[in-house]
C-alpha cells in the first residue's frame, strides 16, 4: 500500500483518521500503532516480523543503557547497533559483496542470497539507532512504555520513506497531543500539495524520462533535457512523499521536522545538501561526520571524514557502485568548496538573484549530470547516458523538438514549482486584507482540486511507485 493510491486514500487513511478521533486519547496510540502494523503488512506481509524484532531490540537496548554504567553501557550500544546494521547489511548489501567479490576473482568464490529487502528498512534501522546513541549520550531516558516507542518507530507516515524523526522530536506528542481545527486543514493542504507533487508531476516527468531513455533518435539535446527532468522527477517523487508525511502527521497531531527547503536553487553543493533530505543529512551530521572529527581536527581529517560520510551517504541510497559514485562526486564537490572557501576566505555573498544565478545554474546543471549515476544501477548505462550528453550522438533532431514540445508544460510547472516563488507570493497574498480571507478558501479549493485530478489519474492507473521505496 503506498499513500498515492486509492485503496489508502479512501478506505485506509478515512477508517484511520474515524477510529483515531473515536476513541479515547488514551487509546490513540494503540490506534496508531494497529494501523501501522496493518499499513506496513499489507506491503510486506511476512517481513513485519523483522521490524517487530527491530523495536523489541531498540527497547530493550534502551532499558539495558539507562540501567548499566560506562563499560557494560558501552557494551550493550555496540551489540544493539551491529545486530541492527548487520539486519540491514544482510539484506541490502549481502549480494553486493558477494558480487564484487565474484567479479574481482573471476569465479563464484561466494554466492549471492537474492534476499527481498523489506521496504523503509533503512529508515526504520536509522530511527532506531538515532533513538539508541541519544540514550547512551544521556540525550534523554529510555522510553518505558513500549506501546510509545513501537508507535515511534512504526508510525506509518513516515515508515517507510521517511522523514527520519528523531525520538525527542516526536515524545511530547506520544505522550499527549490535540488536534486543533487549523492543524488538520494545514496537514490535509500538506499532504494534497505532497499528492499532486508525485501524482501530477513526478508522474509525469518520470513517463518523458522513459520515453526519452526509448528515443529512436537520441541526441544532445535529449540526452540533457533527460537529465534534468530525472533531477526533477527525483527531487518531486520524493518532496512529495515528505510532504504527504508531514501532512499525514499533522492530521494526527504531529510536528515532522521538514526534509526538503527548494534545495534546486541553491547556491553551492554544501546549500543544497542542507536542503535536500535534511533529516537524512543531519543524521549523517550528527552520528557519523562529528564522530570522525568533522572540522575539530585539523584539514586531513575535515577531507577523510567529508569523502567517507559521502561514501555511505551514497551506500545507504542502494546496494550499487552507482550509488557509491553518486555520493562519492559529491564529496569531492564539498571538499572542493572546503578548500575554496579556505583559500579565498570568502565574504558572505550579497543578496540579488543577478550575482547569485551563475552558481546557481551551475549547481543545478552539475546536479543533472551527477544524478545520471543515481538513476542507473549499472555503470555501463550510465556511462553510455553521459556518452549521448557529450556527442556520442547528433546534437540535435527532429524527435528532440518532438519530446520537448509534449513535456513543455510539465517541465515549466516543475521547474517554477521547485522555486520558493510560488510559496512566497501566497505568503504576500496572506498579509493583505483581502487576501486574509481569500487565501484560507484557496487553499480548501486546492486541495479539493488536487485531491480531485490526482484521483482522475490514480483511476486510470497511470503512476509509478515511490523511488525512495527501494532504499
Amino acid at each position: 500500500m503506498v499513500f498515492s493510491s486509492l485503496t489508502f486514500l479512501y478506505i485506509f487513511l478515512p477508517a484511520t483518521l474515524l477510529l483515531y478521533f473515536a476513541l479515547p486519547a488514551k487509546a490513540r496510540n494503540l490506534v496508531l500503532l494497529a494501523a501501522s502494523l496493518i499499513f506496513y503488512f499489507c506491503g510486506e506481509r511476512i517481513y513485519l516480523l523483522l521490524m517487530l524484532g527491530e523495536i523489541l531490540l531498540c527497547y530493550l537496548a534502551g532499558l539495558l543503557l539507562c540501567r548499566f554504567e560506562k563499560g557494560k553501557k558501552r557494551a550493550v550500544l555496540i551489540a544493539a547497533l551491529v545486530v541492527s546494521f548487520g539486519l540491514l547489511a544482510l539484506f541490502k548489501y549481502a549480494d553486493l559483496f558477494a558480487d564484487s567479490v565474484n567479479a574481482l576473482a573471476g569465479e563464484q568464490v561466494l554466492r549471492a542470497l537474492r534476499l527481498h529487502m523489506p521496504i523503509g528498512v533503512s529508515f526504520y534501522v536509522f530511527q532506531s539507532v538515532s533513538y539508541l546513541i541519544d540514550v547512551y549520550r544521556g540525550k534523554y531516558e529510555a522510553e518505558r512504555n513500549p506501546l510509545r516507542l513501537a508507535a515511534y518507530i512504526s508510525f506509518f507516515p513516515q515508515l517507510i520513506a521517511g522523514p527520519i524523526v528523531r525520538y525527542d522530536e516526536v515524545s511530547a506528542a506520544l505522550r499527549q497531543r490535540t488536534v486543533a481545527f487549523e492543524s488538520f486543514a494545514a496537514g490535509a493542504f500538506r499532504f494534497t500539495l505532497g499528492l499532486g507533487k508525485k501524482v501530477l508531476i513526478a508522474d509525469r516527468l518520470f513517463a518523458f524520462c522513459q520515453s526519452a531513455a526509448a528515443a529512436g533518435e537520441p541526441s544532445v539535446v535529449l540526452a540533457w533535457v533527460e537529465a534534468l527532468a530525472f533531477l526533477l522527477y527525483v527531487y518531486f517523487d520524493f518532496s512529495g512523499y515528505s510532504d504527504m508525511a508531514i501532512g499525514l502527521g499533522a492530521l494526527f497531531g504531529f510536528r515532522f521536522p521538514e526534509n526538503f527547503r527548494y534545495p534546486l536553487v541553491s547556491r553551492s553543493f554544501r546549500d543544497f545538501w542542507r536542503r535536500w533530505h535534511i533529516t537524512l543529512g543531519a543524521w549523517f551530521r550528527d552520528y557519523l561526520y562529528i564522530p570522525l572529527g568533522g572540522n575539530r581536527r585539523g584539514l586531513p581529517r575535515q577531507i577523510f571524514a567529508l569523502l567517507f560520510v559521502w561514501a555511505m551517504t551514497g551506500l545507504w541510497h542502494g546496494a550499487s557502485w552507482c550509488y557509491v559514485i553518486w555520493g562519492g562526486c559529491f564529496g569531492v564537490l564539498l571538499v572542493f568548496e572546503t578548500l575554496w572557501k579556505r583559500e579565498r576566505k570568502e565574504k558572505p555573498e550579497r543578496p540579488g538573484l543577478a550575482r547569485s544565478l551563475p552558481r546557481r545554474a551551475a549547481v543545478l546543471v552539475l546536479s543533472s549530470m551527477i544524478f545520471v549515476w543515481f538513476r542507473f544501477q549499472d555503470a555501463g548505462q550510465a556511462l553510455s547516458q553521459f556518452g549521448r550528453m557529450f556527442g556520442s550522438v547528433p546534437f540535435f533532431s527532429g524527435e528532440t523538438a518532438y519530446f520537448i514540445k509534449s513535456a513543455a508544460l510539465v517541465l515549466t510547472v516543475s521547474l517554477v514549482g521547485c522555486t520558493p516563488l510560488p510559496a512566497r507570493l501566497a505568503a504576500r497574498m496572506g498579509k493583505t486584507k483581502a487576501g486574509a480571507y481569500v487565501l484560507p478558501a484557496a487553499k480548501a479549493l486546492v486541495t479539493v482540486l488536487l485531491l480531485a485530478l490526482s484521483t482522475a489519474y490514480l483511476v486510470d492507473g497511470s503512476f509509478s511507485p515511490f523511488l525512495y521505496f527501494r532504499f
